[in-house]
């Protein structure tokens, strides 16, 4: 099974920043930027990371995929008739980021005198299905350890300029909230990848020693 970090949804080499941007928003990291409430427009990323999340009724947030700049989200409910199906997932701004909004009548328009966009959309809407049928695989099937493993080896392709490579600033409530586990269980799991050698615990930051001990230890059943 891939890691989230090779979950991140194909960009579609910049196509969809070519449509017509209706209007723009900017998000602080970890602010909400779509629930399954949110108004049929179709999201794309124009600058820093979106991530998508599956929310538990008790808040808890088990991450599906990391968005970049030129990904899309949202149009499955701006494309539907009426009345459009809820999404099963939330987007937050993962980093700071701007996000681009586009009107579903600009997205048609531009399917219709490019054809070829058809094709890029089903690409990128069949990626999110297969990608909610996988994290549904793990929720059932992997163990706390392998979860726990995936999500700290999809961060590391956020590292700041500042922090030294393998480094993750984050503290394990945080931890806790992107894997959908509780805290004493993510303490108990990262110390157990410790003791692995794939990682060292260091204050507020986790250094990664190892990413392919990482990888497979994600990987496990």
């Amino acid at each position: 099974m891939r890691d989230l970090q090779a979950r991140d949804l194909d960009a579609a080499d910049d196509a969809f920043l070519h449509l017509p941007i209706a209007h723009s928003a900017e998000f602080a990291p970890d602010a909400v930027i779509s629930d399954p409430r949110a108004a049929r427009e179709i999201h794309v990323v124009l600058s820093g990371v979106v991530r998508l999340s599956l929310l538990a009724r008790d808040g808890r947030e088990r991450v599906l995929a990391y968005l970049s700049r030129g990904s899309i989200f949202g149009e499955q409910q701006a494309l539907a008739d009426e009345p459009a199906e809820p999404s099963a997932a939330t987007a937050f701004a993962d980093s700071h980021c701007v996000v681009g909004y586009i009107e579903p009548t600009a997205l048609m328009a531009a399917v219709q005198a490019r054809p070829e966009l058809l094709r890029v959309l089903l690409r990128v809407t069949r990626q999110k299905k297969l990608l909610l049928l996988e994290e549904l695989e793990r929720a059932a099937f992997q163990s706390a350890r392998s979860q726990i493993a995936a999500v700290l080896s999809a961060l590391t392709h956020e590292r700041p300029v500042d922090e030294p490579p393998g480094a993750i600033r984050m503290s394990q409530d945080r931890l806790a909230r992107l894997s959908g586990r509780t805290r004493v269980t993510v303490a108990a799991q990262l110390h157990a990848l410790a003791d692995a050698g794939a990682i060292r615990l260091e204050r507020s930051r986790i250094v990664v020693l190892d990413p392919r001990l990482l990888a497979s230890i994600a990987d496990e059943d």
